[in-house]
């Protein structure tokens, strides 16, 4: 494997990671949006639901990339 190419199996969990990564930050923002909470807890949950979201989709890229 020294061509630089990923292996199979290390895409395969990349790309299964970068959509569970997006589908739980998106879950997040329904939560958020539900939520009972106050203001800061809102955007607390927010900021984080939309880096869950961020990080799946650079995983994704990087898996189907290389």
């Amino acid at each position: 494997m020294s061509d630089g190419r990923t292996a199979p199996v290390a895409r395969i969990l990349l790309g299964v990671l970068g959509v569970a990564g997006i589908l739980l930050g998106l879950f997040l923002l329904a939560v958020a949006s539900f939520a009972d909470g106050s203001t800061g807890e809102r955007v607390v949950t927010i900021a984080i639901a939309v880096g869950f979201v961020a990080v799946g989709g650079l995983l994704l890229r990087f898996a189907r990339s290389r």
